[in-house]
């Protein structure tokens, strides 16, 4: 059986997509807080998400840096999501 490998790219993207599909939801919804549950996962997964938000560039253009441009593929998507992720924050309604 072959053992699957996590490196820390693919993490990074998952964590990205995690963070994309978080507040594409949110923005989607139009009151989060009409129902109970809705409201309480989140208040409980906004913060960490922006924290998120915030700290995986600066992890992934580190890891560019350091790798000197080399198989930037998945970085580079992970960058893309959220790239895409703050400006649909940013020009929300």
């Amino acid at each position: 059986m072959k053992k699957i490998v996590w490196n820390t790219d693919l993490i990074v993207l998952l964590l990205s997509f995690f963070v994309f599909i978080f507040w594409m939801i949110s923005v989607s919804i139009n009151n989060v807080y009409d129902y109970m549950v809705t409201g309480a996962l989140y208040e409980l997964l906004a913060l960490p998400t922006l924290a998120l938000g915030i700290v995986l560039p600066i992890i992934i253009v580190y890891r560019m840096f350091r790798r000197s441009f080399k198989r930037v593929l998945i970085p580079i998507l992970s960058l893309l999501f959220l790239l895409v992720t703050f400006f649909m924050m940013y020009f929300k309604k």
